[in-house]
């Protein structure tokens, strides 16, 4: 039986997203609303992670996203093209505090340990077509 996966995502407000989601659309949209993926956990059981996530969420405060350009993740398979998100205070500290807890549930790109994580906004599976779609857009 294959082991369950769970991740925790960062949904965008409307105004951001809004950006984001035509240039998704343009790609033919593989993913699903705009968001930042936060934490992908194997090995624990969802109802600890959702109720974990909810007590989270209930003390932290909105904060801004800047998107600032496109860059390829190679640290998958198939490779993905990202929109990439100003790493600012508040980014990294929400997701160093999240990884207080669980995080050695945390598959290896999204643990605050070894500090690998890489913020980004998915939009498509990477192809030439689809990089020359990002580039003559232009909108992040």
């Amino acid at each position: 039986m294959m082991e369950k996966k769970i991740v925790v995502c960062m949904l965008l407000d409307r105004e951001t997203a809004g950006v984001i989601e035509p240039l998704q659309v343009k790609l033919g949209r593989p993913f699903p609303s705009a968001h930042i993926t936060i934490a992908t956990y194997m090995g624990i059981e969802s109802d600890i992670i959702l109720e974990y996530t909810r007590k989270f969420c209930q003390s932290h405060s909105k904060f801004n996203v800047e998107y600032v350009g496109v860059g390829v993740l190679l640290n998958g398979e198939p490779p993905l093209i990202y929109a990439v998100p100003r790493m600012n205070s508040e980014l990294f500290e929400m997701h160093k505090e999240f990884h207080q807890e669980y995080d050695e549930y945390c598959t290896g790109f999204t643990s605050l340990h070894p500090h690998t994580w890489t913020p980004h906004t998915s939009l498509s599976v990477y192809s030439k077509e689809a990089m020359e779609i990002c580039v003559e857009t232009s909108v992040i």
